[in-house]
């Protein structure tokens, strides 16, 4: 009798482990390598800013991440930058990592639409089965991050740095004029020569009193070319000091001084209202400018600045664009970088300030309703819940009638980037 045997292990049914990837490492060398390039050829401001872009828009994911994981929904992936993966690791269902493209971040949540099929097994975990309240914390978590972040550099620079009033976004109401003094002065100007410093009050020019900066403008300007006396405030002593009013090409007078307005700081207390009411104002002027830069003479002036990139003959000075063009026009990441490295090298506080205006913006545009942006998610969810009514039961866009519409937004942000970054090259905007 033969005695029975075990029957044979079945084949194994999962994959075998894949081959590491060898490419990973030189990924991350020549990564490294166009970091230290930038680095040399840009300097250390411009990575500053470079890297601030990044991190904004890492909270920004990060906003959406945390709260996904709050509602319960299945994260599977958290990585910085597109493209090729160059380093990553898993913990639990969700995988980390770098990828080769340092252009930002981005977070997936499954069944973002009714296009992703699920397994069955997570279709009670995917976004679009979510209750409405989670659904829209989730897809407006983005944007949040965006405004707490003005929050708190707007906290931030009113109690480290002050502003004038005590407010960073002061209307013409809200500051007195006649409070300025001297910000800087020109080197070799009339008031160079005579003496005059950062942080004098100019009283009077040639015996006429001056009040406001506008005030020193309209007296200086009929003097070119005359010797005179200037009375300052200094340290709360007056002084009087002589110079010859210089002439610019127009031939009005010039005396070669910026004006500012003294700051204020802030205790923390008193910053907290302070920091609301100014939120509220970058916030009211950051929705005049994207509703004005969507507007068909928005649009039109930004294509006339395009077609006419630096002039005809190549010389930016060929067609100058006015200062209220330059203040409504797009900028791209290009002319950011650029404006953020300026303000930085300037100062911290101007380099805070430009990342407060820049995080309101791209809060407040990531809310328009329409795909791919969040604001479409959000207005997506919304119509299901509208269609919903009382009935309690679920009911689901479909997303395919809305692919002709996302590919034209989607057509419409890559013009749009790639002619504010070549206006941004050709035609850079005047940075104060």
């Amino acid at each position: 009798m033969t005695a029975l045997q075990p029957a044979p292990p079945p084949p194994p049914t999962s994959r075998p482990p894949q081959a590491p990837d060898r490419s990973r490492p030189v990924r991350l060398a020549l990564l490294l390598a166009l970091i230290a390039l930038v680095w040399v050829l840009t300097g250390p401001s411009v990575m500053v800013m470079i890297g601030a872009l990044v991190v904004i828009i890492t909270l920004h994911e990060l906003g959406h991440y945390l709260t996904a994981k709050w509602s319960g929904m299945k994260v599977t992936e958290f990585f910085l930058g597109f493209g090729p993966r160059i380093w990553s690791f898993r913990r639990g269902e969700t995988e980390y990592g770098l990828k080769a493209i340092p252009a930002g971040a981005y977070v997936k949540i499954i069944g973002l639409n009714n296009l992703e099929e699920i397994d069955p097994a997570d279709e009670a975990r995917t976004y679009r089965q979510q209750s409405y309240p989670k659904r829209m914390l989730v897809i407006l978590a983005g944007s949040g991050m965006h405004f707490v972040i003005c929050l708190a550099l707007i906290f931030t620079l009113l109690v480290g740095w002050g502003a004038p009033g005590g407010r960073l976004f002061a209307s013409a109401d809200d500051v007195d004029p006649s409070t300025w003094e001297v910000g800087t002065v020109a080197d070799d100007s009339a008031a160079d020569l005579a003496g005059v410093r950062p942080g004098d009050r100019v009283l009077s020019v040639d015996g006429e009193p001056v009040v406001t900066f506008a005030d020193l403008g309209s007296v200086v300007s009929a003097l070119a070319g005359e010797p005179v006396e200037v009375v300052v405030e200094r340290g709360g002593e007056e002084l009087a000091i002589h110079t010859t009013i210089q002439a610019r090409e127009d031939g009005s007078g010039l005396l070669g001084v910026t004006g500012t307005l003294p700051r204020e700081r802030s205790n923390p207390i008193e910053a907290v209202p302070a920091t609301l009411a100014d939120f509220g104002r970058i916030m009211t002027e950051s929705v005049k400018a994207t509703a004005q830069l969507l507007s068909p003479s928005g649009i039109s002036s930004f294509a006339g600045q395009v077609a006419d990139g630096n002039g005809d003959d190549g010389d930016r000075a060929a067609a100058p664009a006015t200062s209220e063009e330059e203040a409504s026009r797009p900028m791209s990441v290009v002319g950011a970088t650029r404006f953020g490295a300026q303000a930085l090298e300037s100062g911290v506080d101007n380099f805070l300030y430009v990342l407060i205006v820049l995080n309101a913006f791209i809060g407040l545009f990531n809310l328009i309703p329409l795909l791919p942006l969040d604001g479409g998610h959000a207005a997506i969810g919304t119509y299901e819940r509208i269609r919903e009514g009382r009935s309690g039961k679920r009911y689901f866009v479909d997303v395919t009638r809305l692919l002709p519409l996302t590919y034209a937004v989607v057509m419409g942000l890559v013009i749009l980037g790639v002619s504010a970054a070549y206006l941004d090259v050709v035609n850079p905007p005047n940075i104060p």
